[in-house]
């Protein structure tokens, strides 16, 4: 410490020695007096009049501060001066001016057992000792104080002089004293060495003092005593950065007191630490001291932190009263949340207190010091120990607390009580009913409870706000339903459905009308009760209460009063004498009181209703304080009053309806009503519908409330533009991945998203927690094209024939490798394809017959199998043979017929395509005839010689192969199907004006052979489309359309017509002759009596109408024994014979029956008439022979 100044005046000396004595700050008349006495007793002689030069010459010297006349000595001046006055022994002389001058001028009773027990302490005194213990044996209580007079700079011999009951408390806040403010204390500590036993608590202090010295040879003295004083072990050991070991000390420690909270803080400070570094901030806080000064607050603040909570505030600091413990505790909550702001602050008194420290020789409090400032000066330099716990931002540690608190399950109550509400015949009646959770989830029925009884625990602050006024006096069961406003468990008896009940407001209106000026109250009150219950929607129940004035006006205006227009004046001056707190709603303006503009806000108050929504639009002229109406309802002008004032509020009606109007246009989901502001959706995909059209709506068109909690939201709002595909060729599949964009943070795997879409009826998915994902129209068509393409695979990928890169492009970008370039590039170009029809096809095509040529070409180019299914007799037969011209150079060509026309495809191909060399392989070497075949070359053979043939004809690739009549091979289990699949090719074409007969599989079929994999297995494709569509989705069936679109291309006569000849088309009746109608009368009857009670089969009910057929083309064809002649149908045929010959006419006859075309010949043999006869076991060279016989007018 600095010695005092010795160039001061001796009247100066004494009010310094007087001031050191008493350790306070002193006033004036303390002061002055007691310096006048000690002067008096010291010889000395003191300036005449007023003593403040003898002040200021202390004051000049900075020896005292002076602050609100209060004087005190400076902490640094103490101990040189009180050893000056022991030296001097003017000890009691100074003791007894303060005891006897001072001390009665003192108000606090603390101040005089400081003074007390200091001039004991200090010079041995025992005039006041047993008084000053008995006043001052509290002061544990005010250690700060206590500290102050124990300073260290106390001497051993003055704690000898104590009474050994005050030992304790003084060497423990002397040395407490000492590490707080890095002062020695050598008294203390001397005295502390004479003694053979001091208990453990002066023990740590002491320990302690030695450690933040830094004298390691005196510490390890006191970890000897470990067992006795764990903390500082703990202390140690976190400074070796051993924490798990400090941690198991500061807990034995803490046990000790059986108390989690340790007594020293900077052992406070450095076992919330090492838990922090474990992450158990819950058990942290509980380490933490209640103290609101000090490390404490800081502690809970850290605490709080590092849970993401914000109970506490940052705390404040004073540099003045900061101490050692407080200092690195600070620094380290600065360290820890990473606060730049906090470690700026702390440079300054950190570099002060690494000063005070080295000087005084607590060099372990200066290293830490040090190391902290260097920190926060170098971000990534180490402060060892101290950075032990990772830094972290308060913002994410909360948002993270939040994150798992929203994801942490909610535990419902085994009971509760809910309230049922139902309207009866005086009204409504409420019941409270005691409900318990059922094992299976949801709640039980519910046990009636009685109202006005003790509630059950479970019951909540709602419920016992409605038990305890029931219990009050003069409560009626009417009064319930006003208690029950704003109760969360509220449902209606019948409907199950929740209730809102709110407090309405009723409102005097006053409306013009044809009939003059309606004057009422809404609603209208005419019983005792004073209350009136109204059903608002589905979800709301308001309670209006009608105080003793209020309903004398309702029972004089009763439903209504109709007032003529001309007495507007007696109505307005009713008006305005109304009481200030009556709600109006007028159509007439008032003079007597304020305008105000109306608000024209539109609200949308949406509640739940099972599945789906209860939606009402409502305006609120006055504010939330004021009635609300639905827009353009209600009256013009609105009165209130409104903080202690009457206004009105002038609505503007014309704009309330074209806001209305506009969110109705914005939102059709609302439905076609008009002049409605109420709406009610039952199903959940209509009730998302709304809100996502709500959703797009600009924030002032329209304000959204939820009384009861938001049930659903549209979290996600994602169109075409946020999905992006990948495609990646394996074999002659693509696999294809992709991602949906659903914001900067969130995406979906192509996989996740398509199963997502999966049993999906609506645009909309779910998330969970009433979270949905609302996708465009347009994206969830593309999905559910998408879904019909895929194949089942495993992983992020989806499988996708490789003919569908262009399909794959139209639902969404789709970047590829090579492969997919080159498909899709194909696909481009050959819908730019038109080629010129061969010079050397000897035949003119018609319009559609020259698309069907290009549309065939360009598949070829594609690399794509191809149907041509146009109706019967539109050529499909020329424009195939257009294209195997086109084709020839390419190589040969394999067409595939049934028998029946395989010598149709010779002619034409003879007559419109010479440069063919048509083999048609009937009998000879067609194994030679195969492999010899080239250019230009078509080998025509029938089914059945491709299954003789098969092995022949699949060693062969055909450069195209035409299956005509292509229904042949629409069973894919026959060997036909089998033998046809296996031939190798470079293009593949079907012919066919019927590609599904009977059954979806027959396309399934045509597609196996056209393009295999492009529908799928057949179990897939039953999956996706048979089942589908046989349900009756048409949805299935446009699906499959489209996905067989390119690659089929069929045209019916009716949409080609105007390109043909007119046809004229006579439907002639024959009716039976009363024979034949017998006959088929009988044949019918038996018939019905061979089905009649037994299980009808198919093909029984099918055989027996084909006897009734058989039997209306002729009765021999059912009883061979009938005569040939007796038949309607013949003799109709042969009059149609008699008048054709005599036009010179001719004709082809067709029928179903073979045997009836055996009856035809022989009555055309019986006529001389020649003909040409073919059916199907006509040989194939003798029918070409007769169809040419026939062209050429033979028969």
């Amino acid at each position: 410490m600095n010695s005092a100044p010795v160039k001061i005046s001796k009247a100066a000396r004494l009010l310094a020695e007087l001031l050191a004595v008493s350790g306070l700050s002193l006033s004036k008349p303390a002061w002055s007096t007691g310096l006048r006495a000690y002067a008096r007793t010291a010889d000395a002689t003191l300036p005449s009049g007023d003593l403040d030069p003898v002040l200021q010459e202390l004051i000049d010297h900075n020896l005292v501060v002076r602050s609100n006349d209060q004087v005190k000595l400076l902490d640094r001046f103490y101990e040189d001066i009180i050893l000056q006055i022991r030296k001097e022994r003017r000890a009691g002389l100074a003791s007894s001016a303060l005891f006897d001058h001072v001390f009665p001028l003192l108000s606090s009773p603390f101040d005089k057992a400081q003074v007390n027990f200091r001039t004991s302490l200090l010079f041995g005194t025992a005039r006041y000792v047993n008084q000053s213990y008995h006043q001052f044996e509290g002061a544990a209580g005010k250690p700060r104080e206590l500290a102050q007079i124990a300073r260290g700079w106390l001497h051993a011999e003055s704690f000898q002089q104590v009474d050994s009951r005050w030992h304790q408390a003084l060497l423990e806040k002397s040395l407490e004293w000492a590490v707080e403010h890095c002062e020695e204390a050598p008294g203390a500590v001397a005295f502390c060495e004479r003694q053979s036993q001091l208990n453990n608590q002066v023990l740590l202090y002491l320990g302690l003092y030695w450690f933040m010295r830094g004298n390691d040879e005196q510490t390890k003295r006191f970890l000897q005593a470990a067992n006795r004083i764990p903390s500082l072990p703990g202390l140690v050991a976190f400074d070796l950065k051993r924490y798990d070991i400090a941690v198991e000390s500061f807990a034995q420690a803490a046990s000790r007191t059986e108390n989690p909270v340790l007594y020293l803080p900077v052992t406070r400070l450095t076992r919330v630490l090492c838990l922090l570094r474990k992450g158990d901030a819950a058990q942290a806080q509980t380490c933490c001291g209640p103290d609101n000064q000090g490390v404490d607050p800081w502690l809970r603040w850290l605490c709080d932190q590092r849970q993401g909570k914000a109970r506490h505030s940052r705390p404040s600091y004073s540099a003045a009263e900061m101490t050692s413990s407080l200092w690195l505790t600070v620094a380290s909550c600065a360290l820890t949340v990473n606060d730049r702001e906090l470690q700026s602050q702390l440079r300054e008194s950190g570099e002060q207190l690494a000063q005070q420290a080295q000087s005084q020789g607590f060099l372990w409090v200066e290293r830490q010091v040090r190391r902290f400032l260097h920190k926060f000066d170098h971000a990534r330099a180490e402060c060892s120990p101290w950075d032990c716990v990772v830094p972290e931002q308060p913002w994410k540690l909360r948002l993270k607390q939040l994150m798992d608190l929203a994801q942490k399950p909610r535990i419902e109550p085994e009971e509760r009580i809910i309230w049922t509400v139902r309207p009866v015949a005086a009204g409504w009646e409420a019941v409270p009913k005691l409900q318990s959770q059922a094992k299976r989830g949801g709640w039980s029925k519910g046990r009636q409870l009685e109202l006005f009884r003790t509630p059950p625990p479970c019951a909540d602050e709602y419920d016992l706000r409605v038990f305890r006024q029931a219990l009050a006096r003069n409560f009626t069961l009417s009064d319930v339903f006003h208690s029950l406003v704003g109760h969360p468990r509220v449902f209606h008896e019948d409907t199950g459905q929740q209730i809102e009940v709110v407090e309405g407001r009723p409102e005097f209106q006053v409306n013009k009308g044809p009939n003059g000026l309606a004057v009422r109250i809404l609603p209208s009150c005419l019983d005792s009760s004073g209350q009136v219950l109204e059903m608002v929607g589905h979800t709301s129940l308001k309670v209006y209460r009608f105080d003793p004035l209020l309903r004398e006006f309702s029972e004089i205006l009763g439903d209504g009063l109709e007032v003529p227009e001309s007495e507007q004046a007696a109505v307005q001056l009713l008006l305005d004498k109304l009481p200030a707190e009556f709600a109006i709603a007028s159509d007439l303006a008032s003079d007597a009181v304020q305008e105000v503009a109306a608000d024209a806000t539109l609200y949308l108050r949406i509640r739940p209703l099972r599945e789906g929504l209860e939606l009402n639009m409502l305006v609120r002229p006055l504010g939330s304080d004021g009635p609300e109406y639905p827009p353009t309802h209600g009256g013009q002008r609105v009165l209130l009053r409104q903080h202690g004032r009457r206004v009105q509020g002038v609505r503007n009606l014309e704009l309330e309806s074209q806001a209305c109007q506009a969110v109705l246009d914005a939102c059709p989901g609302f439905g076609p009503e008009q002049g409605t502001a109420h709406w009610v959706t039952t199903d959940l995909s209509a009730s998302l519908e709304v809100l996502e059209q709500v959703g797009r709506l600009p924030p002032e068109a329209l304000t959204v409330e939820w009384p009861e909690g938001q049930s659903m939201r549209i979290r996600h709002r994602v169109s075409g533009e946020n999905l992006r595909l990948q495609a990646e060729t394996q074999g002659e599949w693509f696999n294809v991945q992709g991602q949906l964009e659903l914001s900067a943070e969130e995406h979906w795997h192509l996989q996740e998203l398509l199963e997502r879409m999966r049993n999906q009826t609506s645009r909309f998915i779910a998330l969970g927690s009433g979270e949905f994902l609302a996708l465009t129209e347009e994206l969830r068509r593309r999905l559910e094209e998408l879904t019909n393409l895929v194949e089942p695979s495993k992983g992020k990928a989806i499988k996708v024939h490789g003919l569908l890169a262009g399909a794959l492009q139209e639902v969404a970008p789709t970047e590829g490798d090579e492969f997919f370039q080159q498909r899709l590039a194909r696909l481009n170009d050959s819908q730019s394809i038109k080629p010129p029809l061969p010079k050397t096809f000897q035949a003119e095509l018609r319009g559609y017959q020259q698309e069907g040529f290009e549309w065939l070409s360009q598949r070829a180019h594609w690399g794509v199998g191809a149907c041509l299914s146009d109706d019967m007799g539109l050529g499909k037969t020329l424009q195939t043979l257009a294209l195997l011209v086109h084709r020839a150079p390419l190589g040969p060509a394999l067409v595939i017929a049934p028998t029946s026309v395989c010598g149709n495809w010779l002619e034409e191909a003879r007559r419109f395509a010479p440069t063919l060399r048509v083999h048609w392989l009937l009998d000879g070497e067609r194994q030679t005839i195969v492999e010899k075949a080239e250019a230009f070359d078509v080998l025509l053979v029938s089914y059945g010689v491709v299954v003789r043939e098969m092995k022949i004809l699949s060693a062969r690739t055909f450069a195209t192969l035409v299956v005509d009549e292509a229904q042949a091979i629409k069973n894919h289990a026959t060997q036909r199907f089998q033998a046809v699949l296996k031939i190798p090719s470079d293009f593949r074409v079907v012919t066919t004006g019927t590609p599904v007969e009977n059954r979806l599989e027959e396309l399934w079929a045509l597609f196996r052979f056209l393009n295999p994999g492009l529908l799928g297995s057949l179990e897939r494709f039953r999956e996706r489309f048979i089942a589908p569509i046989e349900a009756g989705q048409a949805q299935a069936r446009q699906h499959l359309k489209k996905l067989v679109h390119p690659f089929l291309l069929r045209r019916t006569k009716t949409q080609v017509l105007h390109e043909l000849p007119a046809r004229t088309d006579i439907t002639l009746e024959v009716p039976l002759s009363p024979a034949e109608r017998t006959f088929y009368e009988a044949l019918r009857t038996r018939a019905l009596e061979k089905l009649n009670g037994s299980e009808i089969e198919a093909m029984q009910v099918l055989a027996e109408l084909t006897r009734l057929r058989r039997a209306c083309c002729h009765p021999s064809l059912v009883e061979p024994k009938k005569k040939a002649g007796e038949g309607s149908k013949l003799e109709a045929v042969r009059e149609l014979l008699h008048d054709m010959r005599q036009g010179g006419h001719r004709a082809l006859i067709f029928s179903q029956f073979v045997d009836h075309l055996q009856l035809l010949r022989q009555e055309l043999d019986q006529q001389g008439l020649s003909y040409q006869y073919l059916d199907g076991t006509t040989p194939a060279q003798e029918r070409l022979r007769r169809v040419k016989a026939f062209q050429a007018g033979e028969g």
